[in-house]
């Protein structure tokens, strides 16, 4: 008799019980979503950052000029233009230092060449 008179009483009480098995599955599946979300967001950030190290080096930049003017679809000043921007790079790359800018009292090269005996200087 005591099972059956809380049977009536739980079916009289306007209050929902306080394990719902419904919310247990509305919270697996936001878990399950917000799950899902946050994968998307890594792989996307991933192939973000994969495209970014695929870039072609100065080198292979220079190259790829220059074949274009060589086959005439660059004029010479442009390919002269892009090469003076990507020897800066090719110089970061490869780090060279640039050269230092020469005075006019310095001899160029060709003057410093030893000169032969018996030949006149100049």
């Amino acid at each position: 008799m005591d099972l059956a008179g809380q049977a009536i009483a739980q079916a009289r009480d306007p209050r929902p019980p306080l394990w719902d098995p419904r919310l247990l599955w509305l919270a697996l599946a936001l878990i399950a979503i917000l799950l899902i979300g946050a994968l998307i967001i890594a792989w996307v950030d991933r192939w973000r950052k994969r495209t970014d190290s695929e870039r072609l080096t100065a080198n292979e930049q220079l190259a790829n000029f220059r074949r274009l003017y060589e086959e005439g679809q660059l004029s010479q000043e442009e390919f002269e233009r892009v090469r003076l921007l990507l020897s800066e790079q090719l110089r970061r790359e490869l780090a060279v230092p640039a050269a230092p800018p020469r005075t006019a009292e310095e001899p160029t090269p060709e003057a410093q060449k030893p000169t032969e005996p018996g030949s006149p200087p100049g």
